[in-house]
Formats: C-alpha cells, structure tokens, sequence
C-alpha cells in the first residue's frame, strides 16, 4: 500500500513540475511511471569491464583490503527506523527537505527504491529539489556522510547518461567536494572514496580520481603493499598513469613482489597493460615469470592473461628461456580446459613479439578456439590468426578442419558477424590481411573491405589512419589475384600509405658517409649493401637499386639486373625513382636479383631457417612478380669483412646458377 502511495505521489509530483515548467520541458518528460527498465543503450553508471569486475574482486575477498573496499553487504548504511513513514512521505509529496537531515533522508529513499526495485532515476523531475537540497549541503559534508551519498547513489537505477539532469549536478558537486577535501584525508581514506568512485563508474571522468592517484603515488615508497596494488587497480580503471616516475615505482615493485600474492601480481600487470606502459625492469618482470611458473595450477585466468600481456607488450631477450618454461608449466591447464578462451589466446599471443612460440601450447589452444568459433569475438579470431600466420601453423586441425584459415574466412560470411565487422572494421581487415599473409582470399570480402563507403564512413575518414592493413591486402590483390576485378585503393592512397609505412630508401643509399648511424639492422643493411658495391665496381651506384620493390614493406631491399650471359650487372631502369611510391616496381627480364636481408625478428627463434608469416609472403610476392630471390638471415651474416664479400659472392653465384637453370627448363618447355 505505501508502495503504490508513493508511486502516485511521484506521478502526481511529475505532473506538478511538469505543468509548472517550460513548454519545451513538458513535451521531453511524458508523464508516466516506468516500473520496469526497458533497452540501455547508454548508461549514467557505464557497463563495467569484465577484467575490472574480477580484478576488483580479488580485492574484495582478502581481508586486507576490508578497511579500504566499498562496504560488501548493501545494508551496511540501512537506517534504524522504518524507510518510509507518513512524515516522510508528506516531505516527499511537498518537496520540503530539511538541509540538516538531508542526508539521512537521501539514504532512507535510496533504500527504497532499491528495495521496491522501482525504475525511478534520481533524474526524475520530483527529486530536483533533494537533489538540489543535497547540493546546498554537501560542503558541510563529513566524510561518513559523503560516504554514504556515494554509496547509495549506487543504488538508484541507471540514467540514460551521465548528463541526465540531478545526475550531473549531483555527481559533479560530490566530485567537487572531494577535489576540495582530499588534502586532508589519510591514504586509507584516500582509497575509500575512490572506491565508491569506482563502483558508480565514475572514477575515469571525474577531477577527483586524476589527483588522488597522482597524490598517492608521488610517494608510493610510504605505501603498504595492500595500498600499492589497490592504487595501481585504479591506475588500470583510469587507463593513464600520473606524472611520476614509473621506472622507479617498477624497481621499487621488485622489493614487494615476493609478498604479493599471484591475483595481486596480476592486478599491478593489468595496471601497465591498460597504460600502455612497458615493463623496462629486468629484474621485475624475472620476478614476475617466476612467480607465474610457481603458482601455474592455481593462478586465475585473468591473471594470467594479464600477465600475458605485458610479456607481449615488451619482453626482454634474455628472458626468452624463462618464457619458454612459462609455456611448459601452463600447457597441461591449457590440455585440461582449465582456462578460459581469452587468457589461452593471450598466452599463444605472448610470443609473437619475440617470435617464440610453443608447438603444443599453440596446437591445443588453436583446436579448442576453432571448436568453438561462434562464441570467439571477432578481435579474438583476428589475434589467433596473426599467430598462426606468424608462425606459418598448418592448415589442418584433426577433427575440426582441413583448412583452418578457410574455416576462419567462412565464419566471417556468417550473418552474425556483420554488426561486428562494422564495430571492429579494423579487426575485419587485419583478419583480411592475416588471412592474405597464409595465401588466402575472399573477393566479396576484400571487395567490402576496399570499399569507399567502408573506408571512408566506417573504417576512418583520414587516408593516413588507414594503416598496413589495408595497403597490404591492396598489393596482395595485385600481386596473387590478377582475375580480382572487384573494389581497390585509388593509386593517391596508396602512396601516401606507402610513404607512411615504408622506410626512406635514400637513409640506405648514402651508406658510405651513414655506416655508424642507426640501429643494429640499418646498420647491418648497410653492411649489406657496402659489401656489394664492393663486388659490382665503380658503378654500383647505376647498377644497385636500393629501394622498395613493394610498397607495403618497412625494410628496403637492394636489386641487381644480372647481363643476358648472367656474368656481369647491367643497369637498371632509369625510372624506378621516377615511379608513384605506391607502384610495385617489376622487373623488365628474368635475370633480375633481389637480396633481403632479414633482421632479428622476422626469423622464428629456436629455428634459424624458418621466416614468419610476413617475410615468407614478401619472398613469394617477389617471386611471382618476377625477381629472383637472395635471402640473408642476420645469424648468417658474418662480422668479418672478408667473409662478407665471400658470402656475397657465394650467394651470387647460386642465384646466377638458379636463373639459368630457369632459361634451360623454358627453353625445354617451349
């Protein structure tokens, strides 16, 4: 009965403000009561991240956090007396609040409403005055009852954004509140408030969790551990780290991390990831796969997907053989079906940056992913396939398919997936690209993918954001598909894509003057070419090209023009400068060389003769375009300069040899 008398008062209550207000104000607020929710396209308290609601979690379930975690039992602020009584609701009718009492008149119908389960926002018209009353009084606030406005402002139902009317005053003004307090309040106290923050969902766009991170970790060596790891979940939520020095909190991390438990360890992972910030201490992240290797049967999912993360956002060579064990101590989980989809495929995925990967941790993760297709996200499938790719994985997966790359290109044709491609255009076309890298193409696909009206109204408006992708299926078309007749990049796009993906060939050509300059591979690729400038003579600079032979490569490559005899250079075509930055230059005869040098990262560690995914597919571009190919692994390139110009000469020779071989078999055929 009181529940259907206070509906009629706040219906009665809407009416009253509603006639009272502006023309323009009566027709936006219908006047009817909504006792259930209906869509939620936006809301007021955004949807929580899943990686952020179990994180949160581990936090919540040890008890040293208690103290510093948003009360557990929602009944932790429930007034003595009954909620609702004929005074209150004669106040509620009214719309007379007494400042003094405010705050415990807030609590009193927060209460209600959650307990009525009512879909009446604190946005409603017949609040404005509560609302407004709670704004008046909110700088008299202690920090108890600020407290207990946030807590049961997480007991109100969503509003249709967090600039629905009260909302936004209110959350503001308590924002403001806190802005104005902090200074004041111990770290304990600190990491309450911005608890109740994080629970409304506010904690990333208010003023008030930007200072309070930046206040306490500019002194992070005072914090506990506790303190520590609950200040670094917020860093996560916020996504961006204060102006301190982080090279100095992750040295710091190295003294605690042995107190720490394994969800913890994750929690602090999850803060770099999320921040985009590297792990640089050696040291640290030692500690942290080690750690990882101790608790494999019993750490979290999410834990170590987290951890999994920051090895692939930069993982230091020396670490390699401990990663390798990280992979042997978790595959038999992985057999076992104990972790779940996203925390194996970030598993699989934490080599791929330091080109190591696990044959069976890859075989059992790709097997069980496939298997269950239909519930992978469509970023997922695209991940999975840049590991397969990378690492040039077999077509056939017993008992699923003979074909993978052909069961992941059909599943992109389900109906189901066509909101998602749209959502995650750039995850469409990466998938697109991976699936080129393997030698596979769908026509209607690339044709949808190179589409003006997808390019330009789904995908990015700016030529330049484009990225990789997209050129490179582009070129792939050109290169394997010359019946494609379907959608392409105009030849403007794709030089200004070449221009931004490709590294200028003239940082190469003066290598004489440059040979100190660079890193270890410009370095190393002008070695490369000194050492053949040797061989050819003189004349090199008219004989040697030094360029982009494909324009969707970052790494130039050097191409000779043997003679018809094949025993000596010619020179090559005075127009290959001359050409469009997008344009594949191709040879003019079969007597064309291309020597690739490949660095470090584009040759599988542990397997000195096997390329990744994308070297292979430019060594078959070229190929089919007609260059024969050299190809020098850094391990194969000596450090004498004597035995440079042998292995030039050498590599030489075999090529000449392989181009004539060629001639004869044609001849034969013809």
């Amino acid at each position: 009965m009181i529940t259907r008398a206070l509906q009629r008062l706040i219906v009665s209550s809407r009416v009253a403000l509603t006639l009272r207000a502006p023309t323009t104000r009566a027709i936006q607020l219908p006047v009817r009561l909504r006792l259930m929710h209906t869509s939620r396209i936006v809301l007021a308290k955004m949807t929580y991240d899943n990686e952020n609601i179990t994180s949160h979690s581990f936090l919540v379930r040890d008890p040293k956090y208690q103290a510093t975690i948003s009360p557990i039992s929602k009944d932790f602020y429930l007034p003595q007396k009954p909620l609702i009584s004929d005074e209150f609701t004669e106040k509620l009718a009214n719309n007379q609040w007494q400042g003094d009492t405010i705050v415990d008149e807030f609590v009193r119908i927060s209460y209600f409403v959650r307990d009525q389960g009512l879909d009446i926002p604190i946005s409603e018209p017949c609040f404005d005055t509560l609302v407004a009353e709670l704004i008046n009084a909110s700088p008299s606030f202690t920090f108890e009852e600020l407290c207990k406005v946030l807590f049961c402002l997480n007991m109100w139902p969503p509003t249709s954004s967090v600039q629905s009317p009260n909302f936004k005053e209110l959350w503001l003004q308590l924002d403001s509140v806190c802005m104005t307090k902090f200074r004041d309040w111990s770290v304990p106290q600190l990491l309450l408030v911005m608890d109740h923050w994080y629970q409304l969902s506010l904690l990333r766009i208010g003023k008030f969790g930007r200072v309070a991170c930046r206040k306490a970790l500019r002194n992070y060596k005072s914090l506990s551990s506790a303190e520590l790891v609950q200040m670094l979940f917020y860093v996560n939520v916020r996504r961006v780290f204060p102006d301190i020095e982080v090279v100095g909190l992750q040295v710091h991390l190295e003294k605690r991390i042995s107190a720490l438990s394994m969800e913890e360890v994750g929690v602090c992972a999850m803060a770099f990831f999320k921040t985009k910030t590297r792990i640089v201490s050696f040291n640290l992240m030692e500690m942290i796969l080690r750690k990882l290797i101790s608790n494999a049967d019993t750490a979290e999912s999410l834990t170590i997907g987290c951890i999994a993360k920051i090895i692939r956002m930069g993982l230091h060579i020396g670490l390699v053989p401990l990663l390798l064990q990280v992979f042997e101590a978790l595959y038999p989980r992985v057999q076992r079906g104990d972790l779940n989809s996203v925390a194996k495929l970030h598993l699989v995925l934490a080599g791929t940056n330091v080109q190591v990967f696990h044959q069976g941790l890859l075989s059992s993760v790709t097997e069980s992913l496939l298997r269950n297709i239909k519930s992978i996200r469509l970023k997922e499938l695209e991940r999975l396939a840049l590991t397969l790719q990378m690492f040039k994985w077999p077509k056939e997966v017993p008992g699923v398919t003979d074909d993978l790359y052909k069961f992941i290109m059909n599943e992109l044709h389900s109906p189901e997936r066509e909101q998602e491609c749209n959502q995650y255009p750039r995850s469409f076309t990466s998938l697109l690209h991976y699936l080129s890298v393997a030698g596979l193409y769908d026509y209607k696909l690339a044709d949808r993918a190179l589409s003006h009206e997808f390019l330009n109204v789904i995908y990015t408006p700016s030529v330049k954001d484009s990225g990789f992708e997209i050129l490179s299926l582009d070129v792939g078309l050109e290169v394997e598909c010359p019946d494609y007749q379907g959608a392409r990049l105009k030849q403007k796009s794709r030089s200004v894509l070449s221009k931004e993906i490709s590294k200028s060939p003239y940082y190469y050509r003066d290598f004489n003057q440059t040979m100190d300059k660079g890193s270890y591979n410009d370095k190393k690729l002008k070695e490369v070419a000194l050492t053949m400038s040797k061989i050819i003579g003189p004349s090199w600079e008219s004989k040697m090209y030094i360029g982009h032979l494909l324009p969707n490569f970052f790494w130039p490559d050097i191409a000779l023009k043997f003679s018809e005899d094949c025993e000596s250079f010619e020179d090559f075509p005075s127009d290959f400068d001359f050409q469009w930055p997008g344009v594949i230059k191709k040879p003019d005869s079969p007597n064309w060389a291309v020597v690739v040098y490949a660095c470090r990262s584009l040759v599988v560690r542990g397997d000195e003769n096997q390329v990744i995914g994308s070297l292979a597919m430019k060594l078959r571009w070229l190929e089919k375009v007609g260059y024969n190919c050299i190809l020098i692994p850094n391990l194969e390139w000596p450090e004498n300069r004597d035995d440079q110009i042998d292995k030039i000469e050498s590599l030489l020779i075999s090529c000449r040899k392989s181009i004539m071989s060629k001639r004869q078999q044609n001849v034969l055929l013809n």
